[in-house]
């Protein structure tokens, strides 16, 4: 689809305010009429398709996946040996 960055959306407003410096009032309520409308059918198709619960389950189930997983960032004794799984390869298997 089409999507705006903001240098393009800078250029669009600041065009419609030289070309149109009376109607822009009426513009902007307009598109925030528009852009509330489309926010709440979506929030009520969501509601009706079930969506909406599904999407409250994942982010309860991440959140409780985050809270279980702990992660250890200090290396182990052994991992920071030479030659060991997790240390540094011994010198005849480097590639140079």
């Amino acid at each position: 689809m089409f999507s705006f960055h903001w240098p393009e959306l800078i250029i669009i407003v600041a065009l419609a305010a030289i070309l149109f410096p009376k109607r822009l009032p009426q513009i902007g309520d307009a598109l925030g009429k528009g852009i509330r409308g489309f926010r709440r059918t979506v929030h009520e198709i969501d509601e009706q398709s079930g969506l909406g619960e599904i999407k409250e389950i994942g982010r309860r189930e991440a959140a409780d996946l985050r809270d279980r997983v702990t992660i250890d960032v200090k290396p182990s004794s052994a991992a920071s040996a030479p030659g060991s799984a997790g240390g540094t390869p011994p010198e005849e298997h480097r590639s140079s």
